[in-house]
């Protein structure tokens, strides 16, 4: 019993719903008992017009069980989508957002931009934000959400970061629908802030979406296609889509060390990428071996551990400020041990990296 409770647990059923289902299970058992009981004791069957009431009986005692299952698993919904909306709401009212940077740089080394990562104040420090991430898309808070990542990334521009070098920042499907297309155009022009989105964005049946990521290029902005190759990739969509930048994605890049086929299909990617005149970045770069491969592939951008982790915003000022430096002596390779931690520097033994204040516009060179 107990392992059947765990296992509902792990699907969110409510622990009223399995008592009434049950009840409702003993209660038709009972009632085919009584029958045959009956049944026993006058040593005949039931006549037709018995079985008829037994049976209306039954249904009516079903219905009225299923009704109430109903009724309880509408309250659980509604229960959740309240708690959901509620954990949205608190945490964009009290100031829990915060951004973490990770750094993408080309084969040299030199910053070409940075991704903010959406990061969650709580009682334990800082954590992942994919809870809250997963309760805005059941309240449909993604674009209040998406808001607040938004005014938590011009803070750090204008508190820390500057506008030199270029942000990328996520936007789901729901949030590009839901959002003030004029207020963002305004809101964002001249920052050099870029948008990430992932392919489903390309699917959606909402005419309004590709109209809106083309107004958001046409306003100056670069559109990054995250996550290629994991959803409904289709050659015919790559070709008409309004981006600039394919990801392949860590799943693919984390698994070449160990996968020929790994390592053939990021190769595939980018030389699509390079048909198709898209500049392209590889994340979840975690050795010198994957990043060695991707350059020899002619892989032009680079994102993961091995380059940086995810940091604050004034760890990226440092790396910001620090490639001012290194860059006449010769350079460094950027790491940092823990995510959202403080900048490390270690030299790199088989390569030298030089962290420019000088990105090309827009991206990727």
């Amino acid at each position: 019993m107990k392992r059947l409770l765990a296992h509902l647990d792990r699907f969110h059923v409510p622990f009223g719903v399995v008592l009434l289902a049950t009840a409702i299970v003993c209660a038709v058992m009972v009632m085919e008992v009584d029958r045959l009981v009956f049944e026993a004791a006058v040593g005949r069957p039931l006549t037709r017009q018995a079985s008829t009431i037994f049976a209306v009986s039954l249904v009516v005692a079903l219905t009225l069980g299923w009704s109430t299952l109903d009724l309880v698993r509408r309250r659980a919904e509604t229960a959740r989508l309240r708690q959901a909306r509620r954990h949205v709401l608190s945490a964009i009212g009290r100031g829990a957002i915060t951004m973490a940077y990770q750094p993408i740089v080309d084969r040299a080394g030199v910053l070409k931009g940075f991704e903010a990562l959406m990061r969650v104040r709580g009682p334990d420090g800082i954590g992942p934000p994919a809870a809250l991430l997963a309760d805005a898309a059941l309240a449909g808070l993604d674009g209040p959400l998406t808001r607040a990542v938004l005014a938590r990334v011009l803070a750090d521009q204008d508190a820390t970061l500057g506008q030199s070098v270029p942000i990328t920042v996520n936007f789901s499907v729901r949030a590009i629908r839901d959002i003030d297309i004029d207020w963002l155009i305004t809101t964002i022009a001249g920052r050099g802030l870029n948008i990430e989105v992932t392919e489903d964005a390309f699917f959606d049946d909402d005419p309004h979406i590709l109209e809106r990521l083309a107004m958001l290029r046409g306003a100056g902005s670069r559109l990054y296609l995250d996550d290629f190759g994991t959803g409904y990739s289709s050659l015919n969509h790559l070709v008409t889509m309004p981006i600039d930048v394919l990801k392949i994605d860590q799943s693919f890049v984390r698994q070449m060390d160990r996968s020929e086929r790994h390592r053939n299909l990021c190769r595939a990617i980018i030389d699509l990428a390079e048909t198709l005149d898209l500049d392209i970045v590889a994340e979840g770069i975690e050795t010198q071996a994957t990043f060695d491969q991707l350059v020899a592939f002619g892989c032009r951008g680079f994102q993961g551990y091995y380059i940086a982790r995810p940091m604050s915003a004034a760890a990226a000022m440092g790396i910001i400020a620090q490639s001012a430096a290194s860059a006449a002596s010769g350079g460094m390779r950027t790491t940092s041990r823990n995510a959202d931690s403080a900048l490390e520097t270690k030299p790199s033994a088989r390569r030298t990296n030089r962290v420019s204040t000088n990105p090309t516009p827009g991206g990727m060179s």
